[in-house]
């Protein structure tokens, strides 16, 4: 088995000769360990495959992550302005979905213009012919939930939990919308074998158990139903205390 056949294997719980092994994620340090910088590297998809490349030869994880901490630029592809920071993932300056008309004026059909999106899927592709064979390439994005939440604004949606929740449905139905367009291109090319997912804002130190399950889970669903009916695996992150929710997520083939 290669670390690829032992990733999957992993995920379909079947017995490896070892446990995979990849730290989630890891732009900020890669980008920070490569000299470089989120904006330096935003428009040029050769250097941002070779900083992957270069992370990846020398401490060979079993997942390479490409666009990993460029959440907030995927989000900002529809209209958002994006704050660069001198060391960090960049944010966006402001969410752009206020009221639930915002969301009708939104366009789809910019995502895949959208350059900073591009160059993350030059060098996804460039990186999975390298080294693609041998260990899973992958592409990181927001989960459903943190998504609505970078749109309308953390502490809105924090809000709107309680006092819009039509607001709040309807911003993570986008967000489901937003990342299938986002996932697609590189799937039906078969560059993409597996969608990382990163969902904090999900976990338990924003929301409790209870709107978890009115509003997080079923836009996971979603999604992971999505990937697997294009024959694509699912991994999906979240930071924080997740206790009061963990057994919701072992229901048999939606997760890996």
């Amino acid at each position: 088995m290669n670390a690829k056949e032992m990733v999957f294997a992993a995920m379909e719980l079947r017995k490896t000769e070892r446990t995979p092994v990849a730290p989630f994620g890891c732009g900020v340090w890669t980008i920070y360990r490569s000299g470089t910088t989120f904006r330096e590297l935003s428009h040029d998809p050769e250097r941002m495959a070779n900083t992957n490349l270069e992370i990846y030869e020398r401490y060979k994880p079993d997942i390479v992550y490409v666009g990993s901490g460029y959440n907030n630029l995927q989000a900002a592809a529809l209209g958002g302005k994006i704050k660069f920071r001198e060391i960090g993932a960049p944010d966006l300056e402001e969410p752009y979905i206020h009221k639930l008309e915002d969301i009708e004026k939104l366009d789809l059909g910019k995502i895949p213009s959208d350059p900073v999106i591009q160059t993350i899927w030059k060098a996804l592709r460039m990186v999975k012919a390298k080294i693609g064979q041998e260990v899973v390439v992958t592409m990181t994005s927001w989960g459903p939930f943190t998504l609505a939440a970078q749109l309308v604004g953390v502490e809105q949606m924090m809000r709107a939990c309680f006092k819009d929740k039509a607001l709040v449905e309807a911003s993570c139905a986008f967000a489901v919308k937003m990342l299938q367009a986002i996932y697609t291109p590189i799937i039906e090319d078969g560059t993409l074998e597996m969608i990382s997912m990163a969902d904090p804002t999900a976990s338990g130190d924003l929301i409790s158990r209870k709107q978890f399950e009115k509003f997080a889970l079923p836009p996971l669903k979603e999604m992971s139903d999505w990937a697997h009916s294009k024959n694509v695996k699912v991994l999906l992150h979240i930071c924080g205390d997740t206790n009061s929710r963990l057994d919701l997520f072992p229901r048999p083939g939606w997760i890996a």
